[in-house]
């Protein structure tokens, strides 16, 4: 755009940027002024084009505009050595607090987008004929759903049908435990899959804080009896240092991993993806605090001191520098733009290479690892894709929701 408006000598780049600011869902941050004051709050804010909020433009339509890929190596592969990626969704409708996805992602009521099976068949068939690739991966098939504002089975189920009666593999990530029933598995299995993945995240009675209060201990189990008839492995996603978690809920967290180790045949594996919490920008956990390496790693060691059932496979980020690192780029600001300028020539940065950019740079690390007063500005709000002032409200919700755990626990104990 800028070169043709160049070539007809129309503006220079400067009138350019300004022009094109001017469009729905165009961002130029060369034309914002933002000062962060030490605490990570916006104290000086001015738009020199004089757009004080951006508003995000609407995803488009999954049917008319599919996301697959068009070609794939072996180097971008996971354990295939080759298939197709195919998102079937984009946003989801339970709007778990921590997820970006589900929160900035979808139409513009919130729900998800979602593709329809003729365009899955007509891209996997076409795919199929030009390279012989039968495997689909079905990304995002823990939102693909006809259930309205909720999730149900129906829909995926019927894809996995249709795809299998034409000789092609699906196999998705990780799903939503609604969908789980005897002919999902049934299906999952005939479709060459050995493993399945649900994420209950956490303790039953933590769950309502990060909005899955829908995920019983039961239905856990229900997961694991299913494994052991379909002969299929678990992977279960768990998380550390959610709001309102104490050491207790850890240790009851590494007595729910034993009893579901317990109910699954000891020949199938289970498989604990075990991280930190994450907060991000553009989330209701935007106010929380992701915890500090050392106190992670500490919830982890109780976590795993605590495992007495075997063969328990843990995978996690918490022994890899990600765990500081990550908190700079899920809620960065400016601060954080000049680490990674001090950093990048660096062929292998690690944790301690971090750290020390901070004191070299005299800057603090507190704010990325501090949580936020919900009536403070942050430095990402003047952006949007939801409502910041619902946002504020679920942020405030979950605060009670903590509060009222914390003073369970206290009368308990």
């Amino acid at each position: 755009m800028y070169e043709n408006a160049r070539d007809q000598n129309r503006f220079s780049k400067k009138e350019f940027l300004y022009e094109i600011s001017g469009l729905p869902g165009v961002y130029v941050p060369s034309l914002y002024d933002i000062e962060v004051d030490e605490d990570g709050y916006v104290a000086d804010f001015i738009a020199h084009n004089g757009v004080n909020f951006i508003q995000s433009n609407v995803a488009l339509d999954l049917v008319e505009h599919p996301i697959y890929s068009l070609w794939t190596s072996k180097k971008s592969c996971y354990e295939y050595d080759d298939y197709l990626s195919l998102m079937v969704a984009m946003g989801c409708n339970k709007k778990c607090p921590y997820c970006v996805v589900g929160t900035v992602q979808g139409a513009r009521d919130g729900k998800a987008l979602q593709i329809n099976h003729e365009q899955v068949l007509r891209l996997a068939l076409d795919r199929y004929s030009q390279y012989g690739t039968r495997i689909v991966k079905l990304f995002f098939s823990s939102a693909f759903s006809d259930g309205g504002d909720d999730i149900n089975s129906s829909n995926l189920k019927n894809l996995l049908i249709k795809l299998n009666s034409f000789g092609l593999q699906a196999k998705t990530g990780s799903l939503n435990i609604k969908q789980a029933d005897d002919e999902l598995f049934e299906l999952l299995k005939a479709n060459g899959q050995a493993d399945v993945t649900f994420a209950p995240e956490t303790v039953e009675h933590l769950r309502p804080i990060i909005g899955k209060a829908y995920i019983s201990d039961d239905k856990l189990f229900y997961l694991a009896e299913q494994c052991n008839k379909h002969n299929m492995s678990l992977k279960l996603y768990m998380l550390g240092g959610i709001p309102g978690e104490t050491d207790r809920d850890t240790i009851m967290q590494a007595d729910l991993i034993n009893r579901i180790r317990r109910t699954l045949r000891r020949d199938l594996l289970l498989e604990i993806h075990y991280n930190p919490v994450f907060v991000k920008a553009q989330t209701p956990l935007q106010h929380f605090a992701t915890p500090r390496p050392e106190e992670i790693r500490r919830k982890y060691h109780i976590l795993k001191t605590n495992i007495t059932e075997q063969p328990t496979v843990f995978v996690t980020t918490i022994t890899d520098s990600m765990v500081y690192y990550q908190p700079l780029l899920s809620i960065g600001d400016f601060n954080s733009a000049k680490i990674l300028a001090h950093l990048y020539k660096k062929k292998r940065v690690t944790e301690e290479d971090w750290k020390h950019a901070f004191v070299e740079l005299g800057i603090s690390d507190e704010r990325y690892f501090k949580r936020k007063d919900i009536s403070r500005k942050l430095p990402w709000q003047h952006i949007g894709y939801v409502d910041h002032d619902k946002m504020a409200k679920r942020s405030q919700s979950i605060l009670n929701l903590e509060s009222k755990r914390l003073s369970i626990n206290v009368v308990e104990h």
